[in-house]
């Protein structure tokens, strides 16, 4: 439950389904030291986060943090087990 009476962000309280996404780029650093000027490095980076997050918000995700080349999601409701192999065909 996101932004419960408690006050607290992120409540796991009488939250039946859990699903934790968590999704990153493997070797950023050494494919980012290649391409030089640091503009490339930060458009390389922002259509990652910026497309991750769409399809994770796609599926009913609440972004809970981005972190250069890792972008942490919050599934509350179930998916089906076709929604959950779309999903990960995506990521």
């Amino acid at each position: 439950m996101w932004n419960d009476i408690s006050g607290n962000e992120i409540s796991f309280v009488d939250t039946k389904y859990l699903c934790v996404g968590i999704v990153d780029i493997v070797n950023s650093t050494k494919i980012t030291a290649d391409m030089g000027k640091s503009e490339n490095v930060a458009n390389y980076y922002s259509i990652f986060i910026n497309t991750m997050a769409a399809i994770a918000r796609n599926f009913g995700a609440e972004v809970v943090k981005m972190w250069v080349t890792a972008l942490y999601s919050f599934f509350q409701r179930r998916l089906s087990p076709h929604q959950i192999r779309h999903l990960s065909k995506m990521f």
